[in-house]
């Protein structure tokens, strides 16, 4: 996978002046430089920036995308995760320095952790996440968490991570589309690809979700079996 990741992500100066502005506004300095940083697999904006005052933050966002693009952000989420999270998930998280929602951008400004690009997965990287979730479940026990944040969650994780580092940074995934009524399997697939691609599966595995779901509406009887 090359460091420009799975999807284009838009140039520093594409970012509007207002936008720009806030962010000094935030982080009490103006950019001085914005580098932008590849490997969440995703098209949000993101840079690591240089502040004139030599700190340094993260920038991530979301931002009006183009007619027809089909991008869901979940920016807003991160953001409500940041700040409902931040006393729980502190030794493991990036600081969080501020966030604001502007011009149809939701900006999200946190601490600067590195590297420049996370791709590929090496089994270091995925000990180093498996190690992380298990770490912060353990470090939280007997507390209550947060309504929508599980206690399991982290085993699926930790499984997923630790697949990628068995097979090399490659997306092993098995659907199926089955009909809630009977159980008939209306369509299934596997998919082996790098997981730089796992947009194009997702791409894939919504066309033919949809397609079959379009068949079961001409032919309805054969999806009734």
């Amino acid at each position: 996978m090359s460091r420009q990741g799975a999807e284009p992500k838009p140039a520093w100066s594409a970012v509007p002046r207002e936008i720009k502005d806030e962010v000094a506004r935030v982080l009490r300095s103006p950019v001085s430089r914005a580098e932008r940083v590849y490997g969440g697999y995703a098209p949000s904006a993101t840079f690591r920036l240089r502040l004139a005052n030599g700190r340094r933050a993260f920038f991530k966002a979301s931002y009006p995308a183009p007619k027809g693009s089909g991008v869901k952000w979940v920016v807003d989420v991160e953001d409500r995760n940041y700040r409902r999270l931040a006393s729980l998930i502190a030794p493991w998280a990036p600081r969080f320095f501020g966030s604001f929602a502007r011009l149809g951008w939701h900006v999200l400004l946190l601490e600067d952790l590195g590297p420049r690009t996370m791709p590929p997965w090496t089994p270091a990287k995925a000990r180093r996440a498996t190690r992380s979730y298990a770490e912060f479940h353990k470090s939280t026990l007997g507390r209550a968490l947060p309504r929508g944040l599980s206690r399991t969650q982290h085993h699926d994780f930790a499984g997923f991570w630790g697949e990628l580092a068995k097979t090399g940074g490659r997306l092993r995934v098995a659907t199926r589309l089955i009909r809630a009524k009977n159980g008939y399997v209306v369509w299934s697939k596997e998919y082996d690809r790098p997981f730089g691609d796992v947009l194009l599966v997702q791409d894939d595995i919504a066309g033919r979700v949809t397609n079959a779901l379009k068949a079961c509406i001409v032919a309805r009887p054969v999806c009734d079996k």
